[in-house]
């Protein structure tokens, strides 16, 4: 994440905004599903808030940013 944000300063000299358009999803009930497919939803889904903290310095540079 650190060298994303890095990359993405390249380009722009502030980060006003971060989009979380990534998902995974397991199609079959909950009670169907699987410890590990689990995990792995809320390891794709749910963990970019803590990775996300990574971009913290560049919103407060902003002035502030939100992630959305």
């Amino acid at each position: 994440m650190e060298r994303i944000f890095l990359q993405a300063r390249e380009f722009t000299p502030s980060l006003d905004a971060l989009v979380n358009n990534a998902a995974y999803q397991v199609a079959k009930p909950l009670l169907e599903t699987s410890v590990e497919e689990w995990d792995a939803v809320m390891a794709s889904n749910c963990a970019w808030f803590f990775y996300g903290e990574t971009d913290a310095p560049a919103f407060e540079e902003a002035g502030g940013g939100r992630e959305i």
